[in-house]
């Protein structure tokens, strides 16, 4: 007696993963080869956008201050026949920027912004304008102010590690310079211990700080605000 029976050999899927990558934390990059219709399944789906097709978008995560590989497994099936393949990821750390907090100076005054040197790390502040240098951590600044109002300038620090790069920002507000003037009456000649008025006729949006110095005026010595003030002198000549 004889019987037969029919065996099927499936083939087996050929996975496969792709090469190794490089990566910054947090950047996209695809992983894996062109599909050939096989059932996919990528383990950890840590990070991947589909983790049932390839290729896919991997986005890792490495919140250190040194590389990290991981690593991610590729398994296909065809018919119950199943295959597997890695791919090593290599995760580059984001260098940590801080550009300090905002500051607030006066016209042509030299102030600081950015942190200290970290080793390794390449920096670029921008825009130039204000700055002595543009690739150290820490910048001098100094700004002009013309007009009659606050002026503010943003800047950019970059910072660079091993091709990674993040990037924050400060506010430099630059104050402008009040325009004094002063007001007398009578406005040029009084006569000997006779009076004079003088008061504060300059132009300021914000409450100014007052200095006066009467010099040798008699029993006036010195003024905190804006006038007016009665002044006297016994002795001839220009005074100031």
């Amino acid at each position: 007696v004889f019987d037969t029976v029919q065996v099927t050999i499936n083939p087996i899927p050929n996975a496969n993963a792709g090469p190794d990558v490089t990566v910054c934390s947090g950047t996209p990059a695809p992983v894996g080869a062109t599909s050939a219709g096989y059932n996919y399944l990528w383990t950890p789906p840590n990070g991947l956008a589909n983790p049932n097709t390839t290729p896919t978008q991997l986005t890792p995560n490495n919140p250190g201050s040194t590389q990290v590989m991981l690593q991610y497994v590729l398994n296909a099936e065809l018919n119950g026949c199943t295959d597997k393949d890695t791919i090593n990821v290599y995760v580059k750390p984001i260098p940590f920027t801080n550009a300090g907090n905002d500051i607030t100076v006066c016209p042509g005054e030299k102030a600081y912004i950015g942190p200290a040197a970290t080793p390794g790390y390449a920096y670029l502040w921008s825009p130039p304008d204000g700055l002595i240098a543009t690739n150290v951590p820490t910048a001098e600044v100094s700004l002009a102010n013309n007009t009659t109002t606050y002026q503010n300038t943003t800047y950019h620090l970059t910072s660079s590690l091993n091709g990674c790069t993040s990037s924050d920002s400060v506010i430099v507000t630059v104050r402008y310079s009040p325009l004094a003037g002063i007001a007398s009456d009578p406005a040029d000649t009084v006569c000997s211990n006779s009076f004079a008025t003088v008061t504060y006729d300059g132009q300021e949006l914000n409450v100014p700080t007052y200095t006066w110095d009467f010099g040798t005026a008699l029993g006036a010595g010195t003024g905190s605000g804006p006038g007016p003030y009665t002044l006297s002198w016994n002795q001839l000549g220009k005074k100031q």
